[in-house]
């Protein structure tokens, strides 16, 4: 694969600052994302550099994927049929199970089985499929 040379890199920064501006929202492109994700509503999504996201996941408005603390580089994996609900915060080295909800407005920081629900601030498993 071919480098960019200066102008290449400073032409790819200014689209992507304006697609941050125009959208509001921002996705690495260090992030691994399968094809098959839904964004029903993209505003203010924040997807982070080591982000994992399998097949199937559907992320509503406003979540946000990234580091629980600056200086430790772990980012969370979501796992396939995942729901991302309006506002969720998914921080640090965690994984996300296959086919999990994740409530409006909850702070994931803890490891998520597969078929269950968290909700709450900091989240808490409610349900277990």
């Amino acid at each position: 694969m071919r480098r960019l040379g200066a102008p290449g890199r400073v032409l790819g920064r200014m689209f992507r600052c304006l697609s941050v501006v125009l959208t509001a929202c921002h996705v690495s492109p260090l992030a691994k994302i399968a094809p098959g994700i839904a964004v029903p509503h993209a505003t203010g999504i924040i997807i982070g550099d080591g982000v994992e996201i399998e097949t199937g996941v559907r992320i509503y408005q406003q979540v946000t994927l990234g580091l629980a603390k600056l200086g430790v580089d772990k980012f969370p994996k979501v796992g396939s049929g995942t729901i991302l609900y309006a506002g969720s915060k998914i921080l640090g080295g965690i994984t996300i199970g296959k086919n999990v909800l994740v409530g409006a407005n909850s702070v994931v920081l803890i490891d998520v089985p597969d078929n269950a629900v968290v909700t709450g601030l900091p989240a808490r498993i409610v349900s277990k499929g």
